[in-house]
């Protein structure tokens, strides 16, 4: 079923058998639409509109996003607006050169071990393996301000 919701589609799938397999995903994914699933699946088969309708509607439990366009745009924008902050390896310790929080400073210096600082931090928006994207230098106000839709 597609909704239209604020000139955006939405797909809405019901799960009542047979839920969203990862094939169907991954094309859900390439279209770039935004889905939902509703599971109904332990829901009784002889109950009444109203019910169903409460269990549609109403209901949160009974429902996952498959694929969030929006999300996916805002993560991209965080993404972009990260520094890719290289990682350097001391020992045993794994750590961040000129962290922007100066979550710990050595001979003047700050830095950060990855993982007891970077990996937990709310600045760390993805650490892909070889660098850690960091928003710590942004300033806290532009960094959690949604983009309006217009």
């Amino acid at each position: 079923m597609i909704a239209t919701v604020n000139d955006r589609d939405l797909l809405i799938e019901i799960f009542v058998t047979h839920a969203i397999d990862e094939e169907k995903t991954a094309k859900i994914e390439q279209l770039g639409i935004s889905t939902i699933e509703i599971d109904l699946s332990k829901a009784p088969r002889d109950m009444s509109m109203e019910s169903l309708k409460e269990v549609i509607i109403d209901k949160i439990e009974n429902k996952r996003w498959i694929y969030n366009a929006r999300v996916k745009s805002e993560f991209k924008r965080m993404l972009n607006q990260t520094r890719h902050m290289d990682i350097t390896s001391r020992g045993f310790a794994s750590h961040v050169d000129y962290c922007p929080i100066k979550v710990n400073v050595w001979r003047g210096k700050p830095y950060a071990n990855v993982i007891d600082d970077c990996i937990y931090c709310i600045h760390c928006v993805s650490y892909p393996g070889d660098v850690i994207c960091c928003n710590g230098h942004l300033d806290p106000n532009d960094i959690y301000k949604p983009k309006l839709c217009t």
